[in-house]
């Protein structure tokens, strides 16, 4: 998507429009194409750099998830896209995920020096299971205010101890 384009969809109305207007965004033909386009060329990436057609694997047809640029995801990489985009290639600045072990955390700590991420479980044989790395609950982290540059979240519901509770607050706050 052009910065254009993605500079004017400031809401998910206007990207609904878009979408209808671009429609082959949705067509079988024109995705398997663009996914062929990334195995005879490789594709490049603000956050990865290029990426050789080697590095790439996919399992139709659900490319969201299975289009993959050296173990990252489609969402993945956009997530990446959009931190660069945000904080530019100041590579010490101070990132939080709540993910350690993850492709995306190691794609991260790889970049960025003065990454931290984390886990989260209440189960104790597993927390000795992933020592050193820390566990933190989303609903009430350890850091203090203003400690990170950037805040990465993805994939984080199942750091979420208590959905329906609101991190604690009762539904009524």
């Amino acid at each position: 998507m052009s910065d254009e384009i993605r500079a004017s969809l400031q809401t998910f109305d206007e990207w609904q429009a878009w979408a209808r207007r671009e429609a082959r965004i949705f067509d079988r033909d024109f995705i398997d194409g663009l996914v062929q386009q990334g195995f005879d060329h490789g594709i490049t990436s603000a956050f990865l750099g290029p990426i050789a057609a080697s590095d790439l694997s996919a399992t139709p047809p659900n490319y969201r998830e299975t289009y993959l640029a050296r173990g990252l995801n489609s969402r993945q990489r956009a997530l990446l896209e959009l931190l660069v985009e945000q904080i530019g290639n100041d590579t010490w600045k101070r990132i939080y995920a709540p993910e350690a072990i993850t492709a995306l955390a190691m794609a991260l700590r790889k970049r960025y020096p003065r990454f931290l991420g984390s886990e989260y479980t209440e189960d104790e044989a597993k927390r000795r299971q992933l020592y050193p790395i820390p566990m933190e609950d989303l609903c009430a982290l350890s850091f203090p205010d203003w400690s990170f540059d950037a805040v990465v979240t993805n994939d984080v519901l199942e750091h979420v101890p208590d959905l329906g509770n609101h991190c604690g607050r009762s539904q009524e706050s």
